[in-house]
């Protein structure tokens, strides 16, 4: 019985990789190698199921695969591998999240201690939140927050870029919302250890009474 052969883009579609990455693997298992602007089959393989192929309209060299190579364990094990570190970084965003998530609490509940009404106006927009994380309000005053927890072995500081945005989303929010004008606005970027750099410290500075920085630890 005759095997069904396959491209490197069929086999590419079939693990939903690159072709570029599935030609690297096939370099890395010593399978395949490049000789000028072919791929050529080396011995190895050939006893893995490749099949050298010529292209007699436009005079090309390229490598068919045998349908059994999908099953190979050898090469799902280096595909693996290879798709690994995608999956470890959306492990690791989604632990970012997290930790987002649990120190805009650890915030909200800190406010709350001081007898803040507190309003997690990220948590319940998400991605519409204007860059908002918590609104808090205690008599006329009332507070928007915006919540980082990162830590001083991050190579990320907090900048005047980040404050100035901050501090436009804000105004830009409260220009919508008539019923704000009835109350003091302050700003506060909530940050639970000093990351701040020079630049960011000159904002502040001037422009005290509408943005200020407050560490939280958590």
């Amino acid at each position: 019985m005759n095997d069904t052969y396959f491209t490197v883009s069929d086999i590419a579609v079939y693990f939903n990789i690159s072709n570029q990455k599935i030609n690297k693997i096939f370099q890395e298992l010593a399978w395949a190698e490049k000789q000028d602007k072919w791929w050529i089959a080396t011995e190895l393989g050939l006893n893995n199921g490749a099949k050298q192929e010529y292209n007699t309209r436009n005079k090309q060299k390229y490598i068919k695969w045998a349908s059994s190579v999908k099953e190979n364990t050898v090469l799902v094990e280096a595909i693996k591998k290879v798709k690994e570190p995608i999956k470890v970084k959306k492990t690791l965003y989604k632990e970012k999240i997290e930790k987002g998530s649990a120190y805009e609490e650890h915030v909200s509940n800190y406010y709350k201690s001081l007898g803040y009404t507190v309003w997690e106006h990220g948590k319940e927009l998400g991605v519409k939140d204007h860059g908002i994380d918590v609104i808090v309000k205690l008599g006329r005053k009332v507070l928007f927050l915006q919540c980082k927890h990162w830590n001083k072995s991050n190579k990320y500081k907090i900048t005047h870029q980040h404050l100035k945005s901050m501090r436009q989303d804000v105004f830009d929010y409260i220009e919508k919302k008539a019923i704000f004008s009835m109350y003091e606005i302050e700003v506060v970027y909530v940050v639970s250890t000093d990351i701040f750099d020079k630049s960011a410290y000159y904002y502040l500075d001037e422009h005290k009474g509408n943005i200020k920085a407050e560490i939280i630890p958590f």
